[in-house]
C-alpha cells in the first residue's frame, strides 16, 4: 500500500510539473556517466528538468526508454516502451472491458527506485496505471504535446 501511495504521489507530481529542456553540458557529469554505464548504446539523449529531477529520454533499437534521476544523481525510475500486447493479462482485460471500442495507443513498463514494477497504458490520451500483476490502481490525465520525431 505504501508503494502505491508513493507511486501515485510521484505520478501526480510528474503530471503537473512543467518540464524544461536541458543541454547535455548542463546535466551533471555523474548522471551522464551513470546513464552511459547502464545504456552504453544510448545516443541522441533528450534531457529535461522536472521538479528538481532530471529526465533522460532516448531510443535503442527503436525502443524508447526514459530514466528519471533525482538531483543527487540517483536513479528514481526507468520507463521502457513495450507493445500493448505485452501488458499483463489483467491490464488488457481491464482495458477491453472498460473501453471495448478503444485501442491502447502506447504502453510502457516502469520500475521505481524500490524495484517495484508497474505498467502504463495510454487510451484516448489518458494514462492508466497498473501494478505488476495488471491490477488497475489509477489514471492520469494530461495534455501531451505531439512528439515530432
Amino acid at each position: 500500500m505504501r508503494t502505491i501511495i508513493i507511486l501515485t504521489s510521484f505520478c501526480f507530481i510528474a503530471s503537473i510539473a512543467g518540464a524544461q529542456k536541458m543541454k547535455d553540458a548542463n546535466v551533471p557529469q555523474e548522471i551522464r556517466e551513470s546513464l552511459k554505464k547502464m545504456y552504453p548504446a544510448a545516443e541522441k539523449i533528450k534531457w529535461q528538468k522536472e521538479e528538481g529531477n532530471i529526465e533522460a529520454e532516448f531510443k535503442i533499437n527503436d525502443i524508447e526508454t526514459t530514466l528519471l534521476f533525482n538531483e543527487s544523481g540517483i536513479l528514481i525510475e526507468t520507463e521502457t516502451e513495450i507493445l500493448p500486447a505485452d501488458l499483463p493479462v489483467k491490464a488488457k482485460e481491464y482495458i477491453a472491458r472498460n473501453f471495448p471500442d478503444k485501442k491502447t495507443k502506447e504502453a510502457s513498463k516502469m520500475i521505481d527506485t524500490e524495484g517495484v514494477t508497474y505498467f502504463e497504458a495510454e487510451v484516448d490520451k489518458v494514462d492508466y496505471i497498473f501494478d505488476e500483476n495488471g491490477n488497475f490502481f489509477r489514471k492520469k490525465e494530461e495534455k501531451k504535446k505531439e512528439d515530432k520525431d
